[in-house]
This record gives structure tokens, C-alpha cells and sequence, in this order.
């Protein structure tokens, strides 16, 4: 499987760990044609070290099964999905072009981190919150998105209503 690039689990899957003992022990496991990983269950910071042995990976689709707060992505990706996120989740790669965001609860400093991608162009909330009363959006956020979608999302302190404050330098004419 040398010249293996894309990897799809059906129903999900987890790195083991045999997996994690590779990973860590001498620096010479590598998987370097890697590009795409998808239904992948992420249980700990060991799956990072395993991740960081796919230097080319640009696509990731994973489920977070239990708090990683010092998780750290891969520098390299490129698109990044994630379920179950919480807000003491990881932080992101700044080459990020594209972020889903599914079933996550999110505090508003995070989601100024996310802003600050420089290259995010697609960015994707689905069944999740925010906690912030009010989303007001700077000139310096989400300055490269092209496409949006927000998707059954609380943005929200308490069971208030929320407002969303975009402004029309965010978005320039096409």
C-alpha cells in the first residue's frame, strides 16, 4: 500500500496502538503519499504524533471521542471537517482553505480564532453553538471567504435570541 492516497473509513475508525508506538519511536515511520483521511476517530494527542507521519495530507474528515486541547493538525491541511468539537478543543493549521464545523459547542474567542485563517475561502457550521449574544464581524476576519453556511447553529449566552451583524466591508461585491 506504498502508493496508497486516500483512505475512506466506513463507519469510522481509530489509529492503534501499535499505531502510536510507530509513530513515536524513531522518526522513520512515514506514510508520504497519504493525501485524504475520512471517518477518522481522534481519542487523544497520541493521534497527533501518528498524523504528523503524513507529510502530505491536505484532507482530514474526524470525530473527536474525548477533550484533546493540545491537539495539533498537521501544518499542511488543506480541508478539515470535525464532529464533536468543544470549545477546549485544538487549535487549527492557518494554510486551512476549508473548516466544517459539526455538532460542536464554541465559546467567541474561538470563533475570532477561526476568522483569522488567512486562507479560510469555505467555512461550514453545522448543529452546534456559539456562546455570544451578539456575532459582530471585523474587517480583519474571513477575509478570503467565499462560501458560508450556517446550518441549525445557537449563536447565543442564554435561550435569547441572537443577532448576527455582518457588515458590507466583509463581504465585498464579486
Amino acid at each position: 500500500m506504498a502508493n496508497l492516497r486516500h483512505l475512506h473509513f466506513r463507519g469510522g475508525a481509530h489509529f492503534s496502538e501499535s499505531c502510536h508506538l510507530r509513530a513515536t519511536k524513531d522518526g522513520s515511520f512515514r506514510i508520504n503519499n497519504l493525501q485524504s483521511i475520512s471517518s477518522l476517530s481522534i481519542h487523544n494527542e497520541m493521534d497527533a504524533k501518528v498524523l504528523e507521519c503524513t507529510p502530505n495530507l491536505r484532507r482530514l474528515k474526524c470525530k473527536f471521542t474525548s477533550q484533546c486541547p493540545s491537539f495539533h493538525f498537521p501544518n499542511q491541511l488543506e480541508s478539515l471537517n470535525i464532529s464533536f468539537m468543544r470549545d477546549s478543543g485544538p487549535n487549527f493549521p492557518l494554510n486551512l482553505k476549508k473548516m466544517t464545523l459539526r455538532e460542536f459547542d464554541l465559546s467567541w474567542e474561538k470563533v475570532r480564532m477561526i476568522g483569522r485563517l488567512l486562507n479560510l475561502e469555505i467555512f461550514k457550521l453545522q448543529y452546534g453553538s456559539i456562546k455570544k449574544y451578539k456575532w459582530d464581524t471585523k474587517e480583519s476576519e474571513f477575509q478570503k471567504l467565499k462560501f458560508f453556511e450556517l446550518n441549525h447553529v445557537k449563536i447565543a449566552n442564554s435561550y435569547s435570541y441572537a443577532e448576527w451583524n455582518p457588515t458590507s466591508d466583509d463581504y465585498p461585491p464579486t
